[in-house]
C-alpha cells in the first residue's frame, strides 16, 4: 500500500486479472446467469504485514485488512459487473492460518467496524455481512457484538461450520453437546439480532478415506437434519466437487462431485452423498417451514427408556409449505430391515385424504430413487421404509 493506506491501481489490476481470480469471476459470472447470486466468502491466508509481530497469524492491522476486503468487492461489481448482496469477510478465525485471519475475541468488534467503514468509503454499503464464520460453534466470537446497533444494519446472518464435532447421533437427543447447538442459536435469538438468521456455512465430513461412502451420506444427512432441529434456517454443503486447496495445498475430496483428473478431459460423476443431499434440497423449496416430528409420549417408567425409543435409530424432520397444502418428510433409517412408518398430519394444515405422497430413497444401491406413490388415508400416511436408507416423502 502506497502513504495513503490504498493499493495503485495498477497493482490491483495486475492481482484481480491474474489466472486465479479470472476462473473464480468466471464460476461466479455462471452462477449469475442462472439467476443464482452467491454470497463471496474471503479464506486463505493474510499477508504477514496485516498480522501482529509477534503472531503474524493473527489480525492486527484491521484497516488494511478491509482496505484489501473493499478492494475485491469493489472490482467484483464494478469490473466484473458481477451480481450480490452478501459477503463474508473471515473464515474460520478461530484456527487461523491458513484458513482465514485469526481474530480474537476483543477483536472482532474493532475488524467489523473497520469493514463497515471500508463499505462506506467505497459507496459498498449496501452489502451485507455474514459473520463470523468459525469452524466451531464460539459464541464467545459473536457475543461483543451482540448489542451492537452499530453494526446491526450490516450483518445479514450470523454463519458458523459444523462437521459433527458435536456429535451426530441423534436430532432429538439432546444433551450437554448437542445443546451447543441451540446455545448458538438462542443466544442470537436472545438479543437484538432476535431476527438475523443462523446458518451452517459449511458442513459435512472430514473422512478422507473413500472408503464409506455411505456411512458419509448419512452423517452428513443426519447433521443437516440435527442443525435445522437446533434452529439454524440454511445449510450449504461443503465441497461442491472434489478439488485442489491452494490455501492448504493439498487434493480434497469431500465433494459432493466425484473430479477424475486420470484424462484430459476431466470428468464429474455424483457420489452418493450428493444424492442424499438431493433428497433434502430437491423437495424443500425456499419458504417452508420445518416442523419437528415426535412419537407419543411413554408414561410408564423404564430404566432403559432411552434405547428402547422408537426413533433411536431414525431421524425425521417434516417441513410445510406456507400455505399448508404441501409438506415433505426426510430422513435416516440406521434399521438393518425394512420399517413400517405412520406419521399423523394433523397439524400439518390442509391435506385431504386422497392426496399423492411419492416415495424417495437413497440406499447403497438407490441413488435418489422414485419408489411410487402412496396415499394419505384417515389423516395418516403409512410407508414402508427400507432398509439403512436416507428417505422423503413428497407431495412435490
Amino acid at each position: 500500500r502506497n502513504a495513503s493506506g490504498k493499493y495503485p491501481e495498477a497493482y490491483l489490476q495486475q492481482i484481480y486479472s491474474n489466472t486465479i481470480f479470472k476462473n473464480a469471476w468466471a464460476s461466479f459470472r455462471y452462477f449469475n446467469e442462472k439467476g443464482i447470486t452467491p454470497s463471496i466468502c474471503i479464506s486463505g491466508r493474510i499477508p504477514p504485514a496485516l498480522g501482529k509481530k509477534d503472531d503474524t497469524k493473527r489480525l492486527a492491522d484491521f484497516d488494511g485488512y478491509a482496505e484489501m476486503i473493499a478492494t475485491l468487492l469493489k472490482w467484483a461489481r464494478e469490473k466484473e459487473l458481477l451480481k450480490f448482496s452478501l459477503f463474508s469477510p473471515f473464515n474460520e478465525t478461530d484456527l487461523g492460518f491458513p484458513e482465514g485471519a485469526k481474530v480474537e475475541p476483543d477483536d472482532v468488534k474493532p475488524a467489523l467496524e473497520a469493514m463497515v467503514k471500508k463499505l462506506k468509503e467505497y459507496h459498498l454499503d449496501d452489502l451485507k455481512m455474514i459473520v463470523m464464520d468459525d469452524s466451531g460453534l464460539n459464541i464467545d466470537k459473536i457475543s461483543p457484538i451482540l448489542s451492537d446497533t452499530l453494526l446491526q444494519s450490516f450483518i445479514a446472518v450470523f454463519g458458523v461450520h459444523y462437521y459433527g464435532q458435536y456429535g451426530a447421533e441423534s436430532a432429538a437427543y439432546s444433551d450437554e453437546k448437542h445443546n451447543l447447538l441451540g446455545n448458538f442459536t438462542n443466544a442470537v435469538k436472545g438479543s437484538i439480532y432476535n431476527n438475523t438468521p443462523c446458518w451452517i456455512t459449511e458442513y459435512g465430513d472430514l473422512d478422507q478415506s473413500n472408503e464409506i461412502e455411505y456411512e458419509f451420506a448419512t452423517r452428513i444427512t443426519n447433521r443437516l437434519i440435527q442443525v435445522i432441529y437446533n434452529g439454524f434456517s440454511g445449510a450449504e454443503v461443503w465441497d461442491a466437487f472434489d478439488n485442489f486447496h491452494e490455501h492448504d495445498t493439498v487434493w480434497a475430496e469431500y465433494g459432493l462431485i466425484k473430479t477424475d483428473t486420470t484424462n484430459i478431459t476431466w470428468k464429474y460423476t455424483p457420489k452418493k452423498r450428493y444424492y442424499a443431499s438431493k433428497q433434502f434440497y430437491r423437495f424443500v423449496p425456499k419458504g417452508y417451514k420445518a416442523v419437528r416430528i415426535e412419537t407419543p409420549a411413554d408414561t410408564t417408567f423404564d430404566v432403559y427408556s432411552e434405547y428402547h425409543r422408537p426413533l433411536r435409530n431414525i431421524q425425521l424432520i417434516a417441513f410445510v409449505s406456507p400455505d399448508k397444502k404441501d409438506f415433505t418428510i426426510t430422513g435416516t433409517s440406521n434399521v438393518e430391515h425394512d420399517i413400517s412408518l405412520e406419521v399423523l398430519l394433523k397439524s400439518f394444515g390442509v391435506l385431504p385424504d386422497g392426496k399423492k405422497i411419492t416415495y424417495y430413497s437413497t440406499t447403497e444401491t438407490d441413488n435418489c430413487k422414485n419408489n411410487g406413490t402412496i396415499l394419505i388415508n384417515n389423516g395418516k400416511i403409512k410407508a414402508v421404509i427400507k432398509k439403512k436408507s436416507i428417505f422423503t416423502l413428497t407431495t412435490l
